[in-house]
């Protein structure tokens, strides 16, 4: 069986173009947290949500691009709220190019996982000190 030869990802070379969507979760309130990494600046917009449904977290994306502006591409992986046609109508609306990480590599998101790491470890701390971590 031949492989297909790795693909190199596009760099973003400005702020706010090159955008990644993930998710952290569920915390020990049953929520998830949507973040949204831009790849230049490694700046992190972070969305407490109830759910990941579709279309509840395009309004939470579409929250974020007011103040920001439109970017040129969205990375994501290849789950269930970003593979549907309402997020590919989104991106089409929007003139956004859609791209997806290697499933199971996560260090193709390195800037979102590197993130997650650090917020493991405030979601730690404050279990232990017991306290809210949004404070």
């Amino acid at each position: 069986m031949q492989h297909e030869p790795c693909q190199t990802s596009e760099l973003s070379s400005s702020p706010w173009q090159l955008i990644a969507l993930d998710f952290y979760g569920a915390t020990d309130s049953g929520t998830y947290l949507l973040l949204i990494t831009d790849e230049y600046s490694r700046f992190v917009i972070i969305h407490e949500v109830n759910t990941i449904a579709s279309h509840y977290i395009l309004s939470k994306l579409h929250e974020s691009l007011s103040p920001f502006g439109i970017p040129q591409i969205v990375k994501t992986d290849n789950g269930p709220p970003f593979n549907g046609a309402e997020f590919h109508n989104f991106c089409n609306y929007y003139g956004l190019k859609y791209r997806t990480i290697t499933p199971y590599w996560p260090r193709a998101s390195t800037e979102a996982e590197r993130f997650m790491q650090s917020l493991r470890k405030v979601f730690q701390n404050a279990n232990i000190n017991q306290i809210d971590w949004l404070i």
